[in-house]
């Protein structure tokens, strides 16, 4: 059964891919790389530089979890040099298109080593958050790195070496900022409540106890029981911030507001924090201002809070 299942869904794409094609025999613009979500597009296009034509699919604001590839998608993705992918199911929803595309489709958190990977089961699954740890984000920019210079006679890779350590540095410099803010925060304080199970790399990189209403794909609904007992272990922990998500509605925040206050616990909304996606407006466009972003809400919230484990 599952044989025929798999033979339907590629003779789907099979289809798809001839009906895109039928339309024009090109498309407008074929690009050298593209890439899935804004943080491998704002790396990608710092490495690739002027060198490389660089495509973003998702646009800020978008849920990779729940992102489905239009027609001019597919036509991109099938006319592109080279694809870049988060991979770990992250983007769930094109997981069988990128999979017919072959070889030149390129999962970065493959690059990671699995010491590194934060694991959820047994069975080994991995988050796929990987850009919330910067030194696992690393690991990403030097795949990246190595991606881009396959595409490039040797002639132009000593430009493309240099934008590579300007950007290892950049990530670099970030992580020392947020290691230096956070030491005002006591250990106590350190207690990191959001919308979904986004930050399990950031907690561990910076010691914080993590709470989520979802999982850690959004595609899974939140539901009464979840945010009652989340409800429950932060009136009794004297917990009061959560925050939440650019990608997310924050219905599930206020429904978890009301569950604390019915308790008749005290509620601060610390902020708005970048999880899936980069910012729109400047200075959190790319992955640097997303995360320095959320470092910065997340140390004035919970320092100027009463939140303790």
């Amino acid at each position: 059964m599952e044989n025929f299942v798999n033979k339907v869904k590629l003779r789907i794409f099979r289809a798809l891919v001839f009906a895109i094609l039928s339309m024009g025999c090109s498309p407008t613009t074929t690009y050298d790389l593209v890439v899935t979500t804004t943080f491998l597009g704002d790396l990608s296009s710092q490495i690739a530089g002027n060198d490389l034509s660089v495509y973003t699919l998702m646009k800020p604001g978008v849920d990779p979890h729940l992102y489905r590839a239009t027609a001019g998608d597919v036509d991109r993705l099938i006319n592109a040099r080279l694809i870049l992918y988060n991979g770990l199911h992250l983007e769930a929803k094109l997981t069988e298109v990128l999979k017919k595309l072959g070889d030149k489709a390129f999962a970065v958190a493959q690059a990671i080593p699995r010491d590194r990977l934060v694991m959820l089961d047994e069975f080994g699954t991995a988050d796929p958050h990987i850009w919330w740890d910067p030194q696992v984000w690393l690991f990403v920019a030097e795949a990246v790195y190595e991606k881009c210079a396959s595409l490039l006679p040797p002639s132009q890779h000593s430009n493309l070496q240099e934008r590579y350590h300007q950007v290892k540095q950049e990530i670099l410099r970030a992580h020392q900022e947020a290691l230096e803010l956070f030491e005002s925060l006591p250990p106590e304080r350190r207690v990191l409540v959001s919308a979904h199970d986004a930050f399990q790399y950031f907690g561990r990189a910076y010691d914080f106890t993590l709470k989520s209403i979802q999982g850690i794909s959004t595609i899974t609904e939140a539901n009464t029981r979840v945010i009652d007992e989340l409800a429950d272990w932060m009136v009794s922990h004297r917990v009061p911030t959560a925050f939440f998500e650019s990608t997310i509605s924050p219905r599930t925040i206020k429904a978890l507001e009301e569950a604390i206050r019915n308790r008749g616990g005290e509620f601060t909304l610390g902020g708005e924090l970048f999880s899936d996606s980069t910012g729109s407006e400047k200075g959190t466009e790319t992955w640097r201002g997303s995360f320095l972003h959320n470092v910065h809400i997340i140390h004035q919230a919970l320092l100027r809070g009463n939140n303790a484990r």
